[in-house]
């Protein structure tokens, strides 16, 4: 996965999301912030990865962005089926 860099412009927080996978995600190049869903309303925890970074989570709502300006971010995500789970299928809050 490819972020690019921070322009301000819209999604500028990502976007919350969820899919039923456990996933391992590495960072190559650059850094991304990943932020944890917290419940409507609470901000949620947020984590800056650098490079050789390596996160392990399993069917949580959490959403992706690149704190940069001007570097892109690169990041390789391994996801396995986890029960339920529907290929390409994704959940967003309130749904």
């Amino acid at each position: 996965m490819d972020l690019a860099p921070n322009s301000g412009a819209s999604h500028e927080q990502g976007f919350m999301h969820k899919s039923q996978t456990l996933d391992y995600i590495i960072m190559i190049e650059g850094e991304a912030e990943l932020t944890l869903y917290a419940g409507e309303g609470n901000e949620g925890e947020k984590k800056i990865l650098k490079k050789g970074d390596v996160v392990v989570q399993r069917a949580c709502m959490h959403s992706w962005r690149n704190p940069s300006k001007t570097e892109p971010a690169r990041f390789a995500a391994i996801s396995l089926g986890c029960e339920g789970a529907v290929e390409g299928g994704m959940t967003f809050p309130g749904q």
